[in-house]
């Protein structure tokens, strides 16, 4: 479900930065000036992950769920209603 919240403005792709990298911009400069389109072509949500970050998350998941003893084993919750 990919929503714009401003339908009808073209987004400029090449020049989407995430909300760290406008503020980091902002502050490097101090003749810059925060523009509406810059906030509407900024990147959020899934798109402003970065790679990195992401897979040291799913790295962090796999190795939990593989120090599961018996990890093919694991207790039926249904087992409960017998």
């Amino acid at each position: 479900m990919d929503t714009d919240p401003f339908p009808g403005i073209e987004h400029n792709k090449e020049e989407r930065l995430t909300p760290r990298e406008l503020f980091q911009k902002h502050l490097k400069d101090p003749d810059h000036h925060v523009t509406d389109e810059e906030l509407r072509n900024l990147k959020v949500g899934v798109e402003a992950e970065e790679d990195m970050e992401v897979n040291k998350e799913v790295a962090g998941k796999e190795k939990k769920i593989t120090s599961i003893p018996n990890n093919d084993a694991l207790p039926n919750p249904y087992g409960v209603l017998r």
